[in-house]
């Protein structure tokens, strides 16, 4: 038997069809791209049908009682987690006698109407956080971020500062300064760090708060 020319069966296209030769190469490409999801897929599959994440937290849940107060657990059930993050203690920044008086639904005493509306509304969302917690950065001064929020998720603390004055160009340039404080530490805007601004024509508003909280919290 002899073979054919498999030559004799293949079209040419003209260099001029750029547009047809450049839509080939593409198909080819997706192809290849296509078969190699698929693989992914298989593998990805079958890794989460044995995956487990639970399995380490049920090792400490799991022991009776009286092993678990033996127990030094290297993953935390997330309620322990929380319930000993919440109660760390830590002292706040004194109120000045003659400064207003602001609480918030869970009856703690804040400085601003706008920290009233911070407050709130992580606690509407269920997200924990420590009012003026203090913080010691990098250069060995002590501050107290108007929030440390949790991320229970990742269980990352998130700084969250407010500045309610931006108006006011002394105000606009101590917060820069300690914005850029945070920075020098190691906070991140976006990641561990969040700042809200607002001005006398540009108040802050609950859509605003709502749209940070969802970015990164949700």
């Amino acid at each position: 038997m002899v073979d054919e020319d498999k030559s004799e069966n293949r079209v040419y296209i003209s260099k001029k069809n750029d547009k047809l030769i450049r839509q080939l190469v593409q198909k080819e490409y997706n192809q290849k791209i296509i078969k190699e999801l698929r693989r992914e897929i298989k593998a990805l599959t079958r890794c989460l049908k044995e995956y487990q994440p639970d399995q380490l937290e049920q090792c400490y849940t799991e022991a009776y009682p009286g092993k678990q107060v033996m127990i030094n657990p290297v993953v935390l059930p997330d309620k322990m987690y929380l319930d000993r993050w919440l109660q760390e203690e830590y002292t706040q920044k004194t109120f000045q006698e003659d400064s207003p008086e602001y609480f918030t639904d869970r009856g703690e005493r804040v400085r601003s109407k706008s920290e009233i509306m911070i407050a709130n509304k992580l606690y509407q969302k269920g997200i924990a956080y420590k009012y003026e917690y203090p913080l010691e950065l990098t250069d060995g001064r002590i501050v107290h971020p108007d929030f440390c929020c949790l991320h229970m998720r990742t269980r990352r603390e998130i700084l969250w500062e407010h500045f309610g004055m931006m108006d006011n160009e002394e105000y606009a340039c101590n917060a820069v300064k300690k914005l850029e404080a945070y920075a020098k530490s190691g906070y991140v805007m976006g990641y561990n760090l969040l700042a809200t601004f607002e001005t006398t024509q540009t108040p802050l508003s609950s859509k605003q708060l709502d749209r940070v909280i969802k970015a990164v919290f949700v």
